[in-house]
């Protein structure tokens, strides 16, 4: 058994590449022009190269923070929530995917926040215009990150320096929210951070970080699966699905 303060140390080693990792990885790949090399040689859209890198730079960030957990705290996959899911965590995935759409669905359709209307982000505006492997690598990655960092392992670890849980949702929230901030706009932050909020309240309850993955990865996937079918049949499906 490791001593108390070794695993603070090592917790706050893990931290600091969940805080410094996503800045330094994405300041290299996107910001050093390699955006625009990759577009040279692979003849795709500056936005789309740019989504690959990002999708790179996101998973060494995953790969970095895991070797952190196995190797320097010496915990196992399961302290972060990697374990294998049941048929109740599909279910509850399943159901959490459609709470966040339909929520999703009635803020835009009503405009309850009165400023989201015609506002895509700069986010948004960059998804629009990706290729679709662009497009799934960037949300895969998305998803794998910010589900392995800022939910699993800051809600485990800020828990086992508190004792407490809520605090550590608290702070899951406040990161998830101040991370989405420089893409997307506080406006869209907003509404983003409604489905967090979902997401960490479903780490919470099932302590499973393959469901909150694939609530997360679907419902960022299915609007732009969406957008793709003619308008007639996004319309019907929206009917059919989100009823108002």
């Amino acid at each position: 058994m490791r001593h108390p303060t070794n695993l603070t140390i090592s917790t706050a080693v893990g931290l600091l590449v969940v805080v410094t990792c996503p800045f330094f990885s994405l300041l290299y790949f996107v910001g050093g022009g390699l955006g625009a090399t990759l577009a040279h040689v692979s003849g795709s859209s500056l936005a789309s190269s740019i989504a690959v890198l990002t999708a790179l730079a996101l998973v060494l960030n995953c790969l970095a923070l895991l070797a952190v957990i196995l190797f320097y705290e010496r915990q196992s996959l399961g302290s972060v929530g990697l374990t294998k899911m049941s048929g109740v965590d599909l279910l509850v995935a399943a159901g959490a995917v459609w709470f966040i759409l339909y929520t999703h669905v009635l803020i835009i359709r009503w405009d309850l926040l009165g400023v989201l209307r015609g506002r895509a982000g700069r986010g948004g505006s960059l998804l629009l215009r990706l290729s679709p492997y662009a497009h799934r690598a960037r949300l895969t990655a998305s998803a794998a990150w910010e589900e392995l960092a800022f939910r699993a392992y800051l809600i485990e670890r800020v828990r086992g320096l508190t004792g407490n849980i809520w605090i550590a949702a608290a702070v899951s929230a406040v990161v998830s929210v101040i991370w989405h901030i420089p893409g997307w706009g506080p406006e869209q932050s907003l509404l983003l951070g409604g489905g967090q909020l979902l997401l960490i309240l479903l780490y919470v309850w099932r302590r499973n970080l393959p469901t909150c993955f694939i609530a997360h990865f679907a419902s960022n996937l299915l609007p732009a699966v969406l957008s793709r079918l003619p308008l007639e049949i996004q319309s019907q499906l929206l009917r059919f699905l989100f009823p108002l």
